[in-house]
């Protein structure tokens, strides 16, 4: 991933920064708590065979990801609302959230967020997590059904790209999109942070671990190893199902979820959390990070 990270950002740089398209806005989502709400694309530089669910990572001669040489880049999708409390006067800080399990960054419009954004001048935005949201959870289903617990590598793999996309557009939100003729007098180009729940919550140490351009996080109900918390989980349910067709033996599903978090370490906070306040890698500064538990959740 840091690899990942590091290439793209140099290719970013040559292309003379993050280079995004608005396709649409309108003013009256939310006539009472935000002025506007965008949605656009970003470019990022593609690792994987394909754009879609399903897809792996391209490796080279060293096992490290590598740039499709067909489709170099990818457009991604994202979602930002602006409240009526940010103004040219007074930007709004921005917030990047991540989303719930095989959710998607739809989930920013919940209205408790909009009267906080509106109350505490704060900017959301949001993307897919690519590998786990809502376009992966069929692939993943149908990857258990193939019987080859192995073809659930695509969910490790596509989190990569995911997780790319995220770190790429921090770096959008806080250069190139702040400089937008219409909307960059709204923004505090200096000031980013990361909100996630859930799945968010658990994924969030990754970003904060990795991304140069997030100054501190919040992450809610959040657990891991994902080996640990699966079978404590009550959404795992349907996909335990579907494996114990194939493996019927109990402790074989424990074996194979076990084996699974070392692909896992790469791409979900038991990797990274011990990165995020201290030890931290190359190009991060120490971050604080405040973590909200949710006791009895049944769920993470």
């Amino acid at each position: 991933l840091l690899h990942m990270r590091d290439t793209a950002f140099d290719l970013i740089e040559q292309e003379g920064g993050v280079q995004y398209t608005i396709d649409n806005f309108d003013e009256d989502y939310n006539p009472t708590e935000i002025a506007f709400r965008i949605f656009g694309t970003f470019r990022v530089p593609l690792f994987m065979s394909s754009p879609d669910a399903g897809s792996l990572l391209l490796l080279d001669d060293n096992d490290m990801p590598m740039i499709n040489e067909d489709t170099p880049w990818v457009d991604i999708p994202f979602e930002v609302l602006i409240p009526h409390s940010a103004t040219a006067e007074n930007p709004a800080a921005t917030i990047e959230y991540g989303h719930g399990l095989f959710g998607t960054k739809g989930q920013i419009e919940s209205g408790h967020f909009a009267t906080f954004m509106n109350t505490y001048n704060y900017i959301f935005f949001g993307t897919d997590l690519q590998g786990m949201s809502d376009p992966d959870e069929t692939a993943v289903r149908d990857a258990l059904s193939s019987g080859k617990f192995s073809a659930v590598q695509t969910m490790w793999d596509r989190l990569h790209q995911g997780f790319l996309n995220h770190l790429v557009m921090l770096r959008m939100m806080k250069t190139s999109f702040a400089q937008d003729e219409m909307f960059g007098p709204y923004i505090k180009a200096d000031e980013a942070h990361f909100y996630g729940i859930s799945q968010g919550g658990i994924m969030g140490s990754v970003i904060m671990a990795t991304s140069p351009d997030v100054e501190r996080g919040a992450l809610g109900v959040l657990g891991q190893a994902y080996s640990f918390l699966l079978f404590r989980s009550v959404d795992f349910d349907p996909f335990l199902i579907v494996i114990r067709v194939f493996y019927q033996d109990y402790r074989m599903v424990q074996l194979l979820i076990g084996m699974a978090q070392m692909p896992w370490d790469r791409v979900e906070a038991s990797g990274y959390a011990h990165h995020v306040g201290s030890n931290n890698l190359p190009g991060v500064t120490p971050r604080a990070v405040l973590m909200r538990a949710a006791i009895g959740d049944h769920q993470v």
